[in-house]
């Protein structure tokens, strides 16, 4: 972490070697975390000693203090803390200020620790109005707008940073408050889904302890002796569930935290809202299962029940039963219809045409050696001679991996015209040839015309005219009729000096980043200053051997750096990572949705069919047949499905269009997904009573009219 002093007295950090006073004020002064320490020294005393660092320039940086490692609930993270200095910025252009004192880089996490009382929002008020007075005429010249209007400052409250912050602005990954939100409902969801067979089965089946209640309530029970004993039964079956629920968890956290890339824990010991967190949520489901039955089953007539001759009575409970399972099966299909819908989406990402191909293209990272982008140079060299290398070349920045610069350019002939926003790649020879980007107009870049370079090796100065690509999209927003209308126009790049580009040609359309975000109007030119990622593309099969031949290459060229590589494919993939994971997480909480009505549903057809028993028998003897018999039951099993679906569809299509609305490129959703989740439902649901429907259908009807 490069730091200035202030970090070290804003936060607290426990000390293990040295002082903190005055660690960060020379500039070779050097903080190691202790992790770092004993890898490097061992046991023995870490300051005084001395480490090299090749970061901003070769150089021996003093050990000056040790500090306990960072735990990992702060967002914080680091092992090497150096001061801040200008030699880690390097200006990207001759004549350009270094990164600490150029506005246009973005690259800090600025704290300020504010005397109490501060109305923290209305100090944000004051910053447009502060930007436009000090940020650099310069800036509105070359963007032709308001500072405040290209710069915008969000302050967030330390606490709120892992959840609420966006994910660059942290040093370790954030959270994300509207998946834990959403999963959050979804467990309670299923929580209700399980609340609803407790209920259903506990009305269904109190008939049958009618005799057990008229006889309390004969001997001197009241209603609300009865109600605290049917709670209590509730109440001790949602106990041991919680702590079976709290095992589960304890036995599944490690995979869990793995899955998700989170370092999780339970301390019971140590955290009394959590405790009573899990003892509130017992008495509320507690309740919230036990109550109606607890009210049902004390209000029972004794003097009914006793005349009963099976010390029974149904009462007129159907229409709820019914309606509850209605409920429980529109959250199972909405949850089925969701999934679908993630998961296609996330498979279009995956599997759309992105304007390259990205299959086995291996991109070599940078490594922080202040002699990369020379020494790189003989790196691609050696790279050309292996034999199952097919093409390699170098660019600033490499799609899902990173490496993004953004200018502003206007047309030769319209001096008044608005400039216009343009991300610029600076490329090498055969870029497009390596990544399979088809030139739609005009032509590639190529070494047999020396006005392709716009900077070469050890050059100071851009030229005043060179050559220059852009995509389909530049075209449009530059104003060209065509593709073919822009080969030959000349645009001006605003920078200082402002030095004219020719369009040579026009390249496709490529998603650099992820479907979520619009393909930006990419610039692209010969700056061979700024390559810093080499990619290769390699024989497929092969790059495992390539792999080996590169390490070896690397150990000479750079000894004391780490070889790091990326694959094109994989680091696109990286770009989904958490939608895969959504898709999944939420795949299984839709199986166990189902599962979980299914077996309510199994327990709710058990008694259903059972009060059936002597209907049937008197059909069966007026001659319904078998099939007769069949349908007739599981007509009554398929009506609560149908209208479930009817419930689910709008309110599944209308959440999940505003989670589609996030990307910029998107599935057209239609009815597929919601039939399919609801012909699931419906099979899922025929399948569960099919075995009680069908022993019934082919029973004998002098069972069924002994029957009570």
């Amino acid at each position: 972490m490069i730091a200035d002093p202030a970090l070290l007295t804003m936060f607290d950090f426990q000390v293990l070697e040295g002082s903190l006073d005055n660690a960060l004020s020379r500039p070779t002064n050097v903080i190691l975390s202790r992790s770092l320490a004993q890898k490097y020294f061992g046991n023995t005393p870490a300051v005084g000693q001395t480490v090299f660092l090749t970061q901003g320039g070769d150089e021996t940086f003093n050990v000056v203090a040790v500090v306990e490692d960072i735990p990992a609930t702060s967002h914080l993270d680091f092992d090497l803390a150096v001061p801040m200095a200008p030699r880690y910025f390097v200006p990207t252009a001759p004549g350009r200020a270094n990164g600490l004192e150029n506005w246009g880089s973005l690259s800090f996490l600025t704290y300020i620790e504010f005397k109490q009382g501060v109305n923290v929002a209305a100090f944000a008020q004051q910053m447009p109005a502060f930007l436009d007075r000090h940020v650099p005429d310069t800036i509105r010249e070359i963007v032709k707008i308001a500072p405040s209007e290209l710069f915008r400052m969000q302050f967030i409250p330390l606490p709120d940073i892992h959840l609420e912050s966006p994910a660059s602005g942290t040093t370790r990954p954030s959270g994300d408050i509207e998946s834990i939100y959403a999963f959050l409902g979804i467990a309670i969801l299923i929580m209700a889904i399980a609340i609803i067979n407790f209920i259903n089965l506990s009305t269904a089946y109190a008939s049958r302890r009618g005799k057990e209640v008229a006889v309390r309530k004969v001997v001197g029970a009241k209603k609300s002796d009865l109600m605290v004993q049917f709670l209590g039964e509730a109440g001790l079956m949602v106990v041991l569930a919680l702590l079976l629920g709290l095992v589960l968890v304890e036995v599944t956290l490690p995979w869990y935290g793995t899955l998700t890339a989170k370092i999780l824990q339970i301390d019971f010991a140590n955290d009394p809202l959590l405790l009573m967190g899990l003892a509130g949520l017992a008495v509320v489901v507690g309740l919230g299962a036990g109550l109606y039955p607890a009210f049902v089953l004390s209000h029972f007539k004794p003097v009914v029940m006793l005349k009963s001759s099976s010390g029974s009575v149904e009462g007129n409970k159907g229409g709820l039963r019914w309606f509850l399972v209605v409920v429980q099966f529109a959250i199972s299909i909405g949850l089925i219809a969701a999934t679908a819908i993630l998961y296609a989406q996330t498979r279009y990402a995956q599997t759309k045409e992105l304007g390259f191909d990205k299959e086995n293209v291996l991109v070599v990272m940078p490594n922080g050696d202040a002699r990369f982008s020379q020494t790189s140079e003989q790196l691609m060299e050696r790279l050309k001679r292996y034999p199952d290398v097919i093409d390699v070349t170098k660019s600033s920045a490499v799609p899902g991996g990173g490496g993004q610069a953004n200018t502003t350019v206007r047309l030769s002939d319209a001096e008044t015209s608005e400039p216009i926003p343009l991300r610029t790649v600076n490329v090498d020879f055969n870029f497009f040839e390596t990544l399979k980007m088809p030139i739609v107009a005009g032509r590639s870049f190529s070494e047999e015309y020396s006005g392709d370079i716009t900077v070469d090796f050890g050059e100071n100065d851009r030229r005043e005219q060179s050559n220059a690509i852009i995509n389909v999209r530049a075209v449009r927003m530059l104003g060209f009729a065509s593709a073919e209308d822009a080969i030959g126009k000349t645009i001006l790049h605003s920078r200082n000096p402002v030095s004219a580009l020719t369009i040579v040609g026009v390249v496709a359309d490529a998603h650099f980043q992820s479907l979520r975000t619009e393909i930006d109007p990419d610039l692209y030119r010969i700056d061979r200053r700024n390559l810093i990622f080499p990619s290769l593309r390699v024989k497929a099969g092969r790059d495992t051997q390539v792999l080996a031949a590169i390490k070896n290459d690397w150990k000479e060229l750079f000894p004391n750096a780490p070889l790091q590589t990326l694959y094109m494919d994989e680091g696109l993939d990286q770009l989904y990572a958490q939608d895969k994971l959504r898709g999944m997480m939420l795949g299984t909480f839709a199986s166990l949705a189902v599962l979980v009505s299914c077996l309510g549903l199994l327990g709710l057809s058990s008694f259903t069919i059972e009060q059936r028993t002597k209907e049937i028998g008197l059909r069966k003897v007026m001659g319904a047949s078998m099939p007769n018999i069949m349908r007739l039951l599981l007509w009554q099993f398929t009506k609560p499905v149908l209208i479930a679906n009817v419930i689910a569809w709008p309110i599944v299509w209308y959440f999940m269009g505003e989670w589609l609305s996030g990307f910029a490129y998107r599935i057209d959703m239609d009815l597929l997904p919601f039939a399919l989740a609801g012909v699931f439902a419906l099979v899922i649901a025929w399948f569960t009573v099919g075995l009680h429907v069908l022993k019934t259908a082919k029973s004998s009807p002098i069972n069924a009219l002994r029957y009570e």
